[in-house]
C-alpha cells in the first residue's frame, strides 16, 4: 500500500520545507520486524528508552526505512534545493528530521485515511 505523507517539517505557517514523500506502507510482519531489529525497549506505557543505544537504533531504523521510498518531493523553502533521492536527503543535515520522522513510522505504523 502506498502513502503520500507530508512531513511535520513541511506543515504549518513555520515550515522550512515544502512537498511530500510517497512511502509504501510496513506490513505487520515487517513493522514487527523493525522493532525487532531496533533494539528500542518500551516501558508499561509504551513509550520508547534505550539511551544512547537509541542513536544507533535510529541509524539502523533510517537505514531500513530505504527501501519504502518510492517518490520524494521535497523542497527546502529559503534555498530552493530540491531532493529527490534518499541519498540526496541522507548528505543533507537540514533533512534529518524527516528522515528520523519517516523511519520512526515504520514502528509506529502509518495511520492510513480513506482513499
Amino acid at each position: 500500500m502506498e502513502i503520500n505523507y507530508v512531513p511535520t517539517a513541511c506543515r504549518g505557517k513555520k515550515a522550512i520545507f515544502e512537498g511530500s514523500v510517497t512511502i509504501k506502507a510496513p506490513s505487520f510482519d515487517e513493522r514487527y520486524g523493525y522493532i525487532d531489529e531496533s533494539g528500542f525497549k518500551f516501558n508499561e506505557d509504551g513509550e520508547m528508552s534505550g539511551g544512547m543505544d537509541q542513536i544507533k537504533a535510529i541509524r539502523n531504523l533510517v537505514k531500513s526505512s530505504e527501501a519504502h521510498y518510492i517518490k520524494i518531493e521535497i523542497k527546502h523553502k529559503e534555498s530552493g534545493k530540491e531532493f529527490k533521492t534518499f541519498e540526496e536527503m541522507g548528505y543533507d543535515n537540514r533533512c534529518d528530521p524527516i528522515l528520523t520522522e519517516v523511519a520512526m513510522n515504520l514502528l509506529n505504523g502509518f495511520t492510513l485515511g480513506n482513499d
